[in-house]
């Protein structure tokens, strides 16, 4: 008996060993991956030894055994505590999601660029990522879960585009940019999600109902004399919100000079050319960075992904006013007839 509980034991233990020494399916190029679906894999780790190094390019593709899987996400823990280590990762436009903690403690990236194509990032995803300086939500995200980008202590430019309904907990605490713009789609922001985000002075909010907020969203972090943008005529609304009426100082943004997500100032430049303008039906624009369209409350309208040099918008639909393109770094000013 003493000799059948020792077998199986010692089975029972090559088990356990053998699960947690194959977390991977298998490895291809340096890379290591798990079947998360029929013909596709996630990237993963080798026996949680996160000893991922130098820039790690992750292809759309890979061939495993004479299968070829497509690559969707970037699984949970994937990269977690590479620290400096790891200096860049490259991602595809096949992938739709990055799993929990999954940069976690990389602190030897400084820069990386979310994919178009992702819909997903989940909870602690970016945690502690102290050298990312930008970041920029893809179009498709709807959800920043909680401490995404928790102690990222240099993240100081934030891009956040319509279709994001809420923003996690602790999701930007410790962060050190000056200004922030909340799309108008956001109806909820849980608590601390900006705490402690010392250098914060602007906040312009796009919505003109405000976004129902947690306990403590924006604790130390001086806003009683930061200011707050909101939309013409919103003022009031926020004046009788708890913990936004707690800013120093409530703007109305009547002219809609600040449009989009970045919150700068228009100016008719001529930097994006136009025509015609004013226009009743179509726009033609010569950029060919993605368009994005926002009324005269900087709310966006239109978006346009990965034009061609010369791109023609159908505006028809849009009503009579004043509105703003937005292609990279460039602005201009349209009339719709």
């Amino acid at each position: 008996m003493k000799n059948l509980l020792k077998q199986f034991i010692a089975i029972a233990l090559v088990t356990i060993i053998s699960v947690s020494a194959f977390a991977y399916d298998f490895e291809v190029d340096g890379i290591y991956y798990i079947v998360n679906g029929e013909g596709t894999v996630a990237v993963t780790y080798n026996n949680r030894a996160h000893d991922y190094t130098g820039n790690i390019v992750i292809p759309a593709e890979v061939t495993y055994e004479g299968i070829t899987y497509t690559v969707t996400a970037i699984g949970t823990s994937a990269f977690e505590n590479s620290y400096s280590s790891l200096s860049s990762v490259t991602m595809p436009n096949t992938i739709t999601t990055i799993g929990n903690s999954a940069f976690a403690g990389c602190i030897g990236i400084w820069q990386i660029d979310i994919p178009a194509s992702v819909t997903r990032i989940e909870d602690n995803a970016f945690y502690g990522c102290t050298g990312i300086q930008s970041i920029e939500i893809p179009h498709g995200v709807t959800e920043i879960g909680g401490y995404t980008f928790y102690n990222c202590v240099n993240l100081r430019n934030i891009t956040l585009y319509n279709g994001i309904t809420s923003i996690g907990e602790c999701a930007f605490s410790y962060c050190t940019m000056e200004q922030i713009a909340i799309p108008s789609t956001v109806t909820h922001i849980s608590s601390w999600a900006f705490s402690h985000c010392y250098l914060l002075s602007t906040v312009i909010c796009k919505g003109e109902t405000p976004a129902s907020l947690g306990n403590y969203v924006f604790i130390n972090t001086h806003i009683d004399t930061a200011t707050l943008i909101v939309p013409c005529n919103a003022a009031a609304n926020y004046q009788n919100a708890t913990e936004w009426n707690s800013f120093g100082e409530i703007e109305e943004d009547c002219e809609g000079i600040y449009v989009g997500i970045e919150g700068v100032k228009v100016e008719n430049d001529n930097s994006i050319f136009v025509y015609p303008n004013p226009a009743k039906e179509n726009i033609t624009l010569e950029v060919q960075d993605d368009i994005f369209i926002y009324n005269d409350k900087g709310q966006e309208v239109l978006y346009v992904n990965s034009p061609n040099r010369k791109t023609t918008i159908n505006v028809a639909n849009l009503p009579k006013g004043i509105y703003f393109i937005k292609a990279g770094e460039r602005r201009q000013k349209f009339i719709k007839e």
